[in-house]
């Protein structure tokens, strides 16, 4: 599954670009940022994505950090706002027939009509950010999915107890397909070699990439498990913190899937995703856990199509 850049003119450049050497693929847009974007364009823009690849659109909406926020000289207390409204915008854009006004807290705009429209109905699946109870109870309230990043097992798991009590009262039921973790993954044959490899390949850059924005642009946080991430180690280690997080849910087969990242060329990122159902055969292939896991060399559009043809 690939990720897209979060500025939207680029990412919709390289998504319509996949869509056209793809044709079972979905594409992930993780995610646009609503403030740093007009909301109408961002609607068509993500539409026309969703026509040429003939309805495999995803998107997950973010915020955005402070950096970026400070790139744009965007008000960073209103970003939340802009984000809320600015989804909902987006979803009746896409979902209206006709032409209306807009006349919000954030955006106004006489007229909107959106074209073309999407190919899934009502709507592409969108996903919130779930980094904070006031995003889950958004997210859960507009029966959107959410994606939790890089937070430790614990603090999910009251996460998606919230967001499956704010669902219910909303009157809707998530499935597996609703709930998302983001982490950054590498497998080895042993954890020693994971870890040896972690450190030589990116582990000291990223540590150093993140005091650098943190001490020049405001932001990103430096996270724990940015630095050290979670699903690090040999076949038998990732089976068991994979599982641990499959099992936040009621169901472990209904409850969450994850999604894993590489980013041993800092800079090339892509996400993946394993399901519960095939967890243990991924796991299982010892040297080879899973190969694309382990694949650290410069990653193409071929990539994608040798995996989803």
């Amino acid at each position: 599954m690939p990720l897209l850049p979060r500025v939207i003119s680029q990412a919709a450049c390289c998504s319509k670009a996949l869509a056209q050497v793809t044709s079972r693929a979905k594409i992930a847009l993780l995610g646009p940022l609503v403030p740093l974007s007009n909301p109408v364009r961002l609607a068509e823009e993500l539409a026309m994505v969703d026509m040429l690849s003939g309805g495999r659109l995803i998107v997950l909406f973010l915020r955005g950090t402070p950096n970026e926020h400070q790139t744009y000289d965007t008000d960073a207390a209103a970003t939340r706002a802009m984000t809320q409204e600015g989804i909902d915008l987006i979803v009746k854009a896409w979902t209206s027939d006709q032409p209306f006004a807009w006349d919000g807290a954030e955006y106004r705009f006489s007229t909107v009509a959106v074209w073309p429209k999407t190919v899934q109905t009502p709507h592409p699946p969108i996903f919130g950010s779930g980094n904070s109870d006031e995003s889950v109870r958004f997210a859960a309230a507009r029966r959107m999915g959410i994606a939790f990043s890089f937070a430790p097992p614990e603090v999910v798991r009251n996460w998606v107890k919230l967001y499956h009590a704010e669902a219910e009262t909303a009157g809707w039921q998530p499935g597996p397909e609703h709930v998302i973790y983001r982490g950054i993954a590498y497998a080895a044959e042993s954890d020693a070699k994971a870890f040896e490899d972690m450190g030589a390949f990116f582990g000291a850059k990223m540590a150093e990439q993140a005091q650098i924005q943190q001490k020049t642009l405001g932001g990103p946080p430096v996270v724990p498990l940015v630095l050290e991430p979670y699903f690090v180690g040999g076949p038998e280690t990732l089976k068991g913190k994979m599982e641990a997080l499959f099992m936040l849910g009621k169901n472990p087969r209904s409850s969450i899937r994850l999604l894993y990242k590489n980013d041993m060329d800092y800079g090339q990122t892509y996400y993946d995703e394993i399901g519960y159902d095939n967890l243990f055969a991924l796991t299982s292939r010892k040297a080879n856990v899973p190969i694309k896991l382990i694949k650290i060399e410069q990653q193409k559009i071929e990539y994608f199509k040798e995996w989803h043809p």
